[in-house]
């Protein structure tokens, strides 16, 4: 049931990118998308979890493109009004590394993967890639091992060779790649501040935990950033 709702969620999420409004900025009067305030060509959880850090802990986080970026509803300002409407409309929810429709076990890994680099002195290049195809195609895709279905049809590599290699390299990471798409890496920044590291990989082990019990992924209403200071990370109340 849960898995149903998810995707219904992410079907209508994709029905109402086609009908947001788009904006020109800067010099080479590029076309973006409002609410796509780290601009990867598409909304996610990252932006409304941007939001909510601007709103929440660091008023000054954002550049002037990124504040018109923001203010989703264009009134001239950026508020709750815009997290609310930038976590309706988004495709990929925060912690969604694994394109499952929800957080998976991926997430925390990835995190605790990307930080070992990192501290071993040969961090992963973060790259632009290709939206992944659950933004282009129809219906829900899923990769479970190494097979891939659409709308429940299973893709035959065998058959089906170059379809089956544009889902599977998109649905797909390893970090022996050297690099992390700007599009995962952003959902595993869950505390929105910019940087993964030991913090993101925690909150998103506690929150997948959470999620896994029935219980919400978010630990206060209104606030779309995964971040520690609540009950929901007993004994860590002073950090943000």
């Amino acid at each position: 049931m849960r898995t149903k709702k998810v995707f219904g969620f992410f079907t209508a999420a994709v029905m109402a990118v086609a009908s947001l409004p788009i904006l020109s900025v800067g010099a080479a009067d590029s076309t973006v998308l409002l609410g796509d305030v780290y601009h990867v060509g598409v909304i996610t959880g990252h932006d409304s979890a941007m939001v909510s850090r601007y709103l929440n802990v660091d008023s000054t986080m954002f550049t002037e493109e990124q504040l018109k970026l923001a203010d989703i509803n264009e009134d001239g300002v950026v508020d709750q009004t815009d997290a609310d409407l930038i976590h309706e409309k988004e495709v990929f929810c925060i912690g969604e590394f694994a394109k499952f429709g929800g957080i998976t076990i991926d997430a925390p890994y990835a995190a605790l993967v990307y930080t070992a680099y990192e501290n071993a002195g040969a961090p992963l290049n973060i790259v632009k890639k290709d939206i992944p195809p659950r933004v282009n195609e129809e219906g829900e895709i899923l990769k479970v091992g190494d097979d891939i279905y659409v709308n429940g049809e299973f893709i035959d590599p065998v058959k089906e060779p170059e379809r089956y290699q544009a889902l599977y390299v998109n649905m797909s990471w390893s970090p022996d790649s050297g690099e992390i798409s700007e599009l995962d890496y952003n959902l595993i920044d869950v505390n929105a501040d910019g940087v993964v590291n030991i913090d993101d990989a925690e909150i998103l082990l506690y929150s997948y935990s959470y999620v896994m019990l029935g219980e919400n992924l978010y630990q206060s209403e209104g606030r779309y950033d995964l971040y520690k200071g609540t009950d929901f990370f007993p004994g860590m109340r002073d950090l943000v």
